[in-house]
């Protein structure tokens, strides 16, 4: 009976129930839908963060009042004695911890 078309008009109420079956079947599959998109995102999302913090560099840890110098990521443009002088800036002192 789904899917068809009543041949006779004159029973509109059949037809309203109808109409409204199909209309509650289609919300309930696009529920359904939602809770299975919602739950495999999930999924991959904290299956991409497990794979990510596998090859993650562990942080530096420094001792407060301990010297320290930066590499530089960015290199300046010149000879290959400069940029190798160059390459680190600092020194820098430790004076407090921002993370636990």
């Amino acid at each position: 009976m789904f899917g068809t078309k009543l041949r006779r008009t004159d029973h509109s109420s059949l037809q309203q129930l109808q109409q409204q079956e199909l209309f509650e079947c289609s919300i309930n599959k696009k529920d359904e839908l939602r809770v299975d998109a919602q739950a495999r995102i999930e999924r991959i999302e904290t299956e991409n963060i497990r794979q990510y913090n596998i090859r993650r560099k562990k942080a530096r840890e420094y001792a407060i009042d301990e010297f320290l110098a930066i590499q530089r990521t960015q290199f300046i443009q010149g000879s290959k004695l400069l940029s190798s002088i160059l390459s680190f800036m600092g020194p820098y002192r430790v004076t407090k911890k921002n993370w636990l």
